[in-house]
C-alpha cells in the first residue's frame, strides 16, 4: 500500500462523506471539523466503485486515509473478466490498462471506499 497525501486528515470528520457519481467520475466530499473546510476528492474515469460499512471490512490491509493498492487483486479480477470475453488485456480500460489505479479511502466510523480509476485529484474548498 502506498499512502496518498490528502489536503486534510479523514480522522476528524463529524459526519459521513458525501458521494456523487457524475459522467463516469466519483466525487467524494468530507468536512474536517478541526479546520472547518470541505475536502473534495475527484476520482476520474472510474471503472469500479465499492463501499463497505466499517463493521464489514474483511481485510486488515487498510489505514485511515487514502492509499494506492499496489498489485491489486480487484484490478486483476476486472482483467480476468475482460479476457473471458476473448479480448486482449491491452484493450481493457479504454486501451490503457497500465493507467488504472486502485485507491482505498478509509474513514474512522464511516467505512471504506475502493475505487478503480485513471486519475485522482483533491482540493480544499
Amino acid at each position: 500500500m502506498k499512502p496518498i497525501q490528502l489536503p486534510r486528515p479523514v480522522s476528524q470528520c463529524d459526519e459521513s462523506p458525501r458521494v456523487e457519481m457524475i459522467n463516469g467520475d466519483v466525487i467524494l466530499k468530507y468536512e474536517n471539523s478541526e479546520y472547518e473546510e470541505q475536502i473534495v476528492i475527484n476520482f476520474k474515469d472510474v471503472y469500479g466503485f465499492k463501499y463497505t460499512e466499517t463493521e464489514y471490512i474483511d481485510t486488515l490491509e487498510y489505514i485511515f486515509g487514502c492509499v494506492e493498492i499496489e498489485n491489486s487483486l480487484w484490478i486483476e479480477s476486472f482483467l480476468n473478466a475482460w479476457e473471458l470475453r476473448e479480448r486482449s488485456r491491452d484493450d481493457a480500460f479504454g486501451g490503457e490498462p497500465s493507467k488504472i489505479i486502485h485507491y482505498r479511502l478509509c474513514f474512522d466510523e464511516y467505512g471504506m471506499y475502493d475505487i478503480l480509476c485513471k486519475h485522482m485529484e483533491s482540493e480544499k474548498s
